[in-house]
C-alpha cells in the first residue's frame, strides 16, 4: 500500500450570497445554506456580517466574532481548529469562511494528526466522508495533499491515480501534471456533461504530492491565494451551465414563436377586399398579447445570456491574474529559502483553453444566432399588430359610411315627411270605405323617401370601390 507523511484533504466550496436581482428573502436563504456547512456555534448573523469593512474579502470569524468566543470556540487568525477520531486515526483541521464580495468561501481542512509517521492513503476514503455533506451552490475543488514518505523511491504519478480512484471511486482520466514549490502538482478535472447539476457533475482534484514537511508547511501561507482562484474557476463553470440552460430557454420560447407564425399565415389578409372573421381577428389579438409577453421574455434572457458571456470574460482575466500571483508568490519563497523548488502551473492554465476555445465560443453563436431569432420575433410582433390596426380601420371606415348612409336616409326621410304632413289635410281615399288616415300616408312617404335616399346614399359612397374593380 502506498503511504504519505500528514495526509491532508481540503474542500474549497463556494456558495452565491447575492446574486444579480435577488430578493432580501433569497438573500437569507443563501446565507442559511452556507453556514449549514459549519457548526452551529460558530454562525456569523446576516445583520453582522453586514459590518465587514471590505465586501471583497472579510474573514467571518476574524471580523464579526467577538474575542470571547473566539477564546471559547479555538478560533484564530480566522480559523476555527477541531480534533476528532475516526477508525484509527486520530484527526485535527480547520473551517475558514469568508466573503467574496457576491459569493461566500469555505476551505474545509482535515488531516491525520501525525506528521512523523507514513498513512496509507486510503485513508483520504475517511477524511472526504468528513465532508461529505458540505455543499455550494456555485461548486467545490478537492485539494489532497501529503509529504512523500522519506527514505523510499515512490512514484508520485502512481500515488497521485490511486489516491484519485480512492476519493472518487473511478479510474483516472487526464491527468496533467505541474510544480508548486518543489512540490509535483496532478490535476484531474472531469468536467459536466449534461450541464443539469453543476455541483454534482464538475469533479476538479488537485493532488499536491510534497518532498517534505518544510515545503508543505510553507504550501499552507498559500490557502487564500488558492481560495480565490479556485473560485473564479467555479464560477466560470457554473456561468456556463447557466448558460446551456438559459439557451435551453430561449430556443422553447422561439418554438412558440413559430408555431404562432404558421397561424398568422393562415389568416387572410393582404388585399383590401379581403375581410377577416371575427374569430380570426380574435385570434390575431391573442397572438399580439402572447408575442408582446414573449419578446419580453426573450428580450430578458437573451441580455442575461451576453452578461454571463461578459462575467465569464472577466472572471477568466481573474482566474490567469490568481496564477501568475500564486507563481510570483512562490517564487519569491523559493528565492528567499534555497530548500524550496521550482513552482509551474502551467496545468491550470488549460482551464483557460477550454474556456477560450469552447465555452466562449459558444455563448458568442447562441448570442448572434439567438439576436438573429430576436428580429423574427419583432417582425411577428409588428405584423400582427400592422393586420389588427388595419382591420381595424376598415371597420371603422365601415361602420362610419353606414353612419353616413343611415344619416342621410334618415334625414332625407324626416324632410319629406314634415312636408308631407303640411299638405296632406284630408284622408287618402283609395277605397271609400277604408279611407287612409293623413299620419298613415306621412309614415308610408316617409318611408319611402328613406328607402330612396338609403340607396342613393350607399351607391355614392361604395362608388370609389367600383372604380377600383
Amino acid at each position: 500500500m502506498k503511504e504519505l507523511v500528514y495526509p491532508t484533504l481540503d474542500l474549497f466550496l463556494y456558495q452565491f450570497r447575492n446574486g444579480l436581482g435577488d430578493s432580501d428573502e433569497q438573500i437569507r436563504e443563501n446565507h442559511k445554506y452556507f453556514w449549514q456547512n459549519l457548526p452551529d456555534k460558530i454562525r456569523v448573523d446576516l445583520d453582522e456580517e453586514e459590518k465587514g469593512e471590505n465586501p471583497e474579502y472579510i474573514k467571518l470569524l476574524e471580523e464579526l466574532i467577538k474575542a470571547p468566543a473566539k477564546q471559547q470556540f479555538n478560533i484564530h487568525d480566522n480559523h476555527y481548529y477541531f480534533t476528532n477520531t475516526s477508525d484509527t486515526y486520530k484527526l485535527e483541521g480547520y473551517y475558514y469562511p469568508v466573503r467574496l464580495y457576491d459569493t461566500y468561501g469555505l476551505i474545509f481542512d482535515c488531516s491525520v494528526d501525525d506528521r512523523n509517521n507514513p498513512q496509507p492513503i486510503d485513508v483520504f476514503k475517511n477524511l472526504k466522508q468528513q465532508a461529505a455533506i458540505k455543499n455550494g451552490s456555485v461548486g467545490k475543488t478537492w485539494m489532497v495533499s501529503g509529504s512523500l514518505a522519506p527514505g523510499t523511491k515512490p512514484d508520485p504519478e502512481a500515488i497521485a491515480k490511486e489516491t484519485y480512484k480512492i476519493l472518487e471511486g473511478i479510474e483516472c482520466q487526464n491527468l496533467e501534471s505541474g510544480k508548486f514549490l518543489g512540490a509535483t502538482v496532478f490535476e484531474v478535472w472531469k468536467p459536466p456533461q449534461k450541464w443539469q447539476n453543476v455541483e454534482e457533475e464538475n469533479i476538479h482534484v488537485l493532488i499536491i504530492l510534497y518532498t517534505n514537511m518544510w515545503n508543505m508547511e510553507v504550501a499552507a501561507e498559500f490557502y487564500g491565494d488558492w481560495l480565490r482562484l479556485f473560485n473564479m474557476r467555479n464560477k466560470i463553470i457554473w456561468e456556463y451551465a447557466y448558460s446551456r440552460q438559459l439557451t435551453t430557454e430561449i430556443k422553447a420560447i422561439f418554438k412558440a414563436v413559430s408555431e404562432n407564425i404558421n397561424r398568422v399565415n393562415k389568416v387572410n389578409y393582404g388585399f383590401a377586399n379581403q375581410k377577416i372573421s371575427p374569430q380570426e381577428l380574435q385570434d390575431l389579438q391573442k397572438i399580439l398579447s402572447q408575442s408582446i409577453a414573449i419578446l419580453s421574455d426573450y428580450v430578458s434572457k437573451l441580455s442575461y445570456l451576453e452578461m454571463l458571456r461578459l462575467a465569464i470574460d472577466n472572471n477568466l482575466q481573474n482566474y490567469q491574474s490568481f496564477i501568475k500571483d500564486i507563481e510570483n508568490k512562490a517564487k519569491e519563497k523559493q528565492q528567499n529559502d534555497s530548500t524550496l523548488g521550482d513552482t509551474n502551473l502551467r496545468c491550470l492554465e488549460n482551464f483557460t483553453k477550454t474556456v477560450k476555445n469552447k465555452y466562449k465560443v459558444q455563448i458568442q453563436q447562441d448570442c448572434a444566432s439567438l439576436s438573429a431569432s430576436l428580429r423574427i420575433i419583432e417582425d411577428l410582433t409588428n405584423t400582427v399588430r400592422g393586420i389588427i390596426e388595419i382591420e381595424q380601420t376598415k371597420r371603422d371606415r365601415s361602420l362610419e359610411q353606414t353612419f353616413q348612409v343611415l344619416g342621410t336616409a334618415f334625414g332625407g326621410g324626416a324632410i319629406v315627411s314634415g312636408v308631407v304632413t303640411e299638405h296632406i289635410d284630408k284622408p287618402f281615399v283609395i277605397n271609400p270605405n277604408y279611407p287612409v288616415h293623413p299620419l298613415v300616408s306621412s309614415l308610408f312617404w316617409s318611408f319611402l323617401t328613406t328607402v330612396f335616399f338609403g340607396v342613393v346614399a350607399n351607391w355614392w359612397v361604395n362608388k370609389p370601390k367600383r372604380k377600383k374593380k
